[in-house]
């Protein structure tokens, strides 16, 4: 509710989630705020993988675990990481992640890890993706679209042999690039976070 107020909220597309079963929503990272607001938007329980950094901290450990946090490290391939998502999703919990791994600076898209594809494909989960624009500052809109599940079996296709997690995952990116693009030519800019 508090997230609702402070950053003016629009929310998007939510009868995208589906009300039960896995759901892995994916979104674009542009501040330390995207989990407790995405988390305040989806009317399911949540979990996120956040930079086990942020868990050095005892108070900030307990509230982010309290919104529904697990540590991951960055920079390499977090296996245990890995196998907790692995685990909430086949357990039929919704699991956020940002592809990326960092948050944009920029506000363009960066490059998405395959951790993403792996996930989506192993827990065999409805894959959401979201694009996040606004202002995140004190009463400043903050747009969650929660854009239609995108079927990552299908990108496999017939070059399952040959076309890897870093492909996917890249491919899982398009529709929330392509969101941007729409949202940058209605808004005059490039920079998602306008």
């Amino acid at each position: 509710m508090f997230f609702k107020f402070f950053f003016r909220l629009e929310v998007y597309g939510r009868h995208h989630i589906p009300k039960t079963g896995a759901v892995l929503l994916y979104a674009n990272h542009r501040s330390n705020w995207d989990p407790p607001i995405l988390a305040a938007c989806i009317p399911r329980k949540v979990h996120y993988m956040a930079k086990e950094e942020l868990f050095r901290n005892p108070l900030l450990a307990a509230v982010i675990r309290w919104f529904g946090a697990f540590p991951v490290k960055r920079g390499a391939a977090d296996v245990g990481a890995i196998k907790q998502g692995l685990k909430l999703l086949r357990q039929g919990e919704v699991l956020i992640i940002f592809p990326e791994g960092h948050r944009s600076k920029t506000g363009k898209l960066g490059k998405a890890q395959p951790g993403a594809a792996l996930l989506a494909l192993k827990a065999d989960a409805t894959a959401v993706p979201v694009l996040l624009t606004g202002r995140y500052r004190p009463f400043g809109k903050v747009r969650v679209n929660i854009l239609p599940p995108v079927n990552v079996r299908a990108m496999v296709g017939e070059q399952a042999d040959t076309k890897s997690l870093a492909d996917i995952a890249a491919q899982m990116m398009e529709p929330i690039q392509l969101a941007m693009l729409e949202t940058s030519s209605t808004t005059g800019t490039t920079d998602s976070r306008a």
